[in-house]
């Protein structure tokens, strides 16, 4: 069952994978026009008039893209954990839905990668060329993106330890006594505890 937050994480992972998606793209057209393109970190990636091996080959098989992949994650996941503190949501069930999605991301890429170095490699012939296969690529980055999810997931305060963290049930003020009893902190205390509980 797809959460609440669904359409907004697969929309937010969406929009933080537009610069994969853009530069696969990119290589696409490489035996007609060559690429022009840009690493992570802003760095210009321009060859042209020469074929799909040796260097540009090299270029596109040596890390280019799974920077893109881990950042659309790391944005992705952040973004994640700031709706969970906002709205005081337990965050292991959105970040699994968040990690699945986003290994559907890395599997369509990789295949989109590899279906490309197809296309360039057969030079109008694909059919005669083997594609790569990156299967252990897609499930070393899922490795990464599961270490990643679990990292940015203890990050964040359940709604329990946002109750603890922000208000005291026992409040020591000056009244009857020196002590009173905040209900409304502790009504959302006990709430969470029963729904952490069932």
């Amino acid at each position: 069952m797809a959460t609440a937050l669904h359409p907004l994480t697969a929309q937010k992972l969406h929009e933080e994978a537009r610069p994969l998606k853009e530069r696969i793209a990119a290589w696409q057209f490489f035996n007609v026009y060559g690429v022009k393109t840009t690493t992570i970190d802003g760095k210009q990636v321009a060859i042209s008039g020469v074929k799909f091996e040796g260097s540009p080959k090299h270029v596109f098989w040596s890390g280019f893209f799974e920077p893109f992949m881990v950042a659309a994650a790391n944005n992705t996941f952040q973004w994640l954990g700031e709706q969970c503190i906002a709205r005081n949501l337990n965050p292991s069930t959105y970040f699994e839905e968040a990690r699945q999605l986003m290994h559907a991301l890395v599997s369509k890429s990789f295949q989109e990668i590899a279906q490309t170095d197809q296309i360039l490699r057969g030079e109008g012939f694909p059919s005669l060329i083997q594609l790569v296969d990156v299967s252990a690529k897609i499930a070393s980055m899922n490795q990464h993106i599961d270490s990643l999810a679990i990292a940015f997931q203890h990050r964040q305060p359940t709604p329990l330890q946002l109750t603890s963290a922000t208000e005291d049930i026992i409040e020591l003020k000056p009244n009857i006594g020196g002590i009173g009893l905040n209900l409304n902190a502790l009504f959302r205390w006990a709430r969470a505890r029963f729904s952490k509980n069932s």
